[in-house]
């Protein structure tokens, strides 16, 4: 009784589980693929919209270290006509004062030229104008020096009247030594040329680059990825981490180079003035600037009387490349912002669909109960009825033998009609007035025995 009990409650038991699986199961996966497909959609969404910032945010940049290019042009050139220059010049004299007057309050003016100087053919300082931290001054001529084997003299005195040459940008060097604490550095040159068309040397501005480096930190816009500069070889000129900065300048740190550690997605920026693209590292987003041709489109645009800047493969090999990285794993996590939320809303989904499964679970076992129910009644009231039937009217009887005659008008004995008609069974006996007709001897006995 027990075991049967027990076999009952497991089945209802394994009955009651499947009706919530049969529930619960479907849609939940139903809800788990449309909330996929909407991650998979936010997801894609989310690039696209990271991309287009990304990309507006490093043609911005480029946009700004432009403007400051053109601008540091025009004031190169404004002062190389400078009557003042042309006068110490035409005089062949050594009396510079009117001119270092002059520079020195362009200096202090502008207050953002670490040096402006006058270097004759020969390479030899003539004038030079030091910013001093913003207390400009002019440099005595015990201190003046020679560059006549720095790379932008020689390039810059290979031009010719009003062309203008931009160097790499590079840390200052003063006496053969990296200046300390380092100073970035933009130089910009033109040639300058006396009234009988002699070219008799260079002036040169030393643009302080910390602000050309940094032109985005006074600017209304961010980048969510690391930001840095390359020159055309690939090092850096601004990096997250400090300690690859201009490796180029120093022995000890030429092998930290972009391409070293990414050279897929150098291979890519080579053959490309800008572009985007995504590798398993993360989102890269480059530019290229080439300070050359900035100038040259300024002076077109300005309708100014100098007609060039100076090819000297300037535009091929003097670039600088902005590069935005937002490394995949932060890429993941931006992504994967509505993959939470949605992943909150798939489990508030199952929990209520699970209590819904079991709740219509619930009532269904309980239908299908009264159901059963229904049905073994409905056939234990049509057994019944059968019954009934079956024995209910007239039987006709012989009258003497007392034999019934079924259905099919044969008469057959009494306990046989009724074994097949009912459920009654029949066992054979003597009643007492038979048996003391038929048997009176034992009729007499059995009476004295009180058995009748």
């Amino acid at each position: 009784m027990v075991h049967s009990f027990q076999m009952l409650s497991v089945k209802k038991c394994q009955s009651f589980v499947c009706h919530v699986l049969r529930i619960f199961v479907p849609v939940s996966f139903l809800f788990g693929f449309l909330l996929f497909i909407t991650f998979q959609s936010e997801k894609e969404s989310d690039l696209r919209l990271l991309s287009a910032e990304e990309k507006n945010v490093v043609h911005r940049k480029a946009d700004a270290m432009a403007n400051l290019i053109r601008y540091i042009s025009t004031d190169l050139l404004v002062v190389s006509n400078l009557h003042e220059l042309q006068d110490y010049l035409r005089e062949d004299s050594f009396d510079s004062s009117d001119l270092e007057n002059d520079l020195l309050f362009f200096s202090k003016i502008k207050g953002q030229y670490d040096q402006i100087r006058y270097i004759n053919r020969f390479g030899n300082e003539r004038v030079r104008i030091n910013f001093n931290e913003g207390d400009p001054e002019v440099s005595p001529p015990e201190k003046l020096q020679n560059k006549a084997q720095r790379y932008y003299f020689r390039q810059s005195l290979l031009l010719d009247k009003a062309e203008v040459y931009v160097s790499p940008l590079d840390l200052n060097v003063e006496n053969g030594e990296i200046e300390i604490p380092y100073k970035p550095v933009l130089r910009i040159a033109t040639p300058i040329f006396s009234e009988r068309g002699q070219k008799t040397g260079i002036l040169v501005f030393n643009y302080l680059a910390d602000k050309l480096l940094n032109v985005m930190d006074n600017m209304d816009i961010t980048t969510r990825g690391d930001f840095s500069v390359l020159n055309p070889e690939g090092y850096w000129l601004q990096a997250t981490n400090s300690d690859d900065e201009w490796g180029f300048m120093f022995a000890e740190k030429s092998d930290i180079t972009f391409p070293a550690r990414h050279p897929e997605v150098w291979n890519e920026i080579k053959v490309s003035a800008s572009g985007q693209f995504q590798t398993d590292k993360g989102l890269f987003t480059f530019h290229k600037l080439y300070p050359g041709r900035v100038i040259r489109q300024n002076l077109r645009l300005g309708n100014m009387e100098f007609p060039a800047v100076a090819d000297l493969n300037i535009d091929v090999e003097n670039y600088l490349v902005l590069l935005s990285h937002i490394p995949q794993t932060k890429l993941q996590q931006m992504t994967f912002y509505h993959g939470y939320a949605l992943l909150g809303l798939y489990a508030f989904i199952l929990v209520c669909t699970f209590v819904g499964a079991w709740v219509f679970a619930r009532f269904r076992i309980q239908r299908l109960a009264l159901e059963n129910n229904r049905e073994k009644l409905i056939k234990d009231l049509q057994m019944a009825l059968h019954e009934v039937k079956t024995l209910q009217g007239i039987l006709p009887i012989c009258s003497y033998c007392k034999n019934i005659r079924n259905d099919e008008g044969y008469y057959e004995k009494l306990e046989g009609y009724f074994s097949k008609n009912s459920s009654v069974d029949f066992s054979h006996t003597i009643c007492p007035d038979c048996l003391k007709e038929k048997f009176p001897d034992i009729y007499e006995v059995m009476k004295k025995e009180n058995k009748i």
